[in-house]
């Protein structure tokens, strides 16, 4: 109960690269069990985790929730993968060019470059970055 007390405590920070740097700083100081619930939120209810710990206007809540389900969730399964492992996520989010223009849309792009390995005892090494990008079309 305690753990999930501290994940409704986790300070928000704007939705910018710096302030995905800012989050990813406080969840990595959190220790292994606790990084493993918010991994967990992360990965079950991706939409609410990141509202919960993000700023996000009305239209950036309103974009999130008309992302199609199988982006999310392949989102949320790279996402959470990243933060329980604590790989480093970048946002690349380039500034408004006009995106209310007709004919203009904004895309987001998933890219990850996860590489892992095991071998008998040798335990599981995890290395990579995902990257969020946004871009307007």
């Amino acid at each position: 109960m305690m753990l999930h007390l501290k994940e409704n405590a986790m300070q928000k920070f704007p939705f910018t690269p710096e302030g995905v740097q800012q989050q990813q700083d406080l969840l990595y100081a959190l220790a292994d069990q606790e990084l493993e619930v918010q991994a967990a939120l992360l990965r079950d209810d991706f939409r609410n985790w990141v509202i919960g710990h993000f700023e996000l206007n009305s239209a950036q809540q309103a974009y999130l929730a008309g992302l199609d389900e199988r982006f999310i969730q392949r989102l949320a399964a790279d996402s959470a993968f990243a933060v329980a492992n604590r790989l480093e996520v970048q946002l690349e989010y380039p500034e408004d060019t006009g995106s209310e223009a007709p004919g203009v849309g904004k895309r987001i792009e998933e890219l990850d470059s996860f590489t892992s390995s095991t071998s008998p005892g040798g335990g599981f090494l995890v290395d990579g970055t995902l990257t969020i990008r946004f871009s307007y079309e």
